[in-house]
């Protein structure tokens, strides 16, 4: 064999393992991106979204016919209710820690990272916080 038969040969075994680390490692990166938007998507529908998204889950994952889809819907239709009944009481605490923590996280950051943190938290506490958004981002509770 020929050192230049072998060198060819080794060029194309590189180049199909250069061909096959980049579909692997794009694969990867794509797979963490859809992740991530699956779980801000899932996050930002609020609790109703999520409820619904569950009922998908478990019906699509234990095969659950129509009638016992309807059954589940209504079971977690209530428990979200009862849920959202027992989060209310508690809301204003939950809002004065988030809104706490949000104050000292905002206490590290320069302007331009402030805006960023604002633009970024800003539709998950509408979302999640919905007494708060009307209020400007002081630290207090609503």
């Amino acid at each position: 064999m020929s050192s230049t038969s072998f060198s060819q040969q080794l060029r194309a075994v590189a180049a199909v393992l250069l061909v096959f680390v980049l579909g692997v490692l794009s694969g990867v990166l794509g797979g963490v991106r859809l992740t991530q938007w699956k779980i801000r998507s899932f996050v930002e529908q609020g609790p109703e979204g999520v409820s619904a998204a569950l009922g998908e889950r478990i019906a699509h994952k234990i095969g659950l016919d129509s009638n016992q889809r309807e059954k589940l819907t209504a079971i977690l239709s209530e428990k979200t209710r009862d849920i959202q009944t027992v989060r209310s009481k508690m809301q204003p605490e939950i809002t004065a820690i988030v809104l706490s923590g949000e104050s000292e996280i905002r206490a590290i950051l320069n302007p331009e990272q402030a805006a960023r943190f604002t633009r970024m938290t800003a539709p998950l506490i509408e979302r999640w916080l919905p007494l708060h958004h009307n209020q400007p981002s002081s630290g207090a509770t609503p």
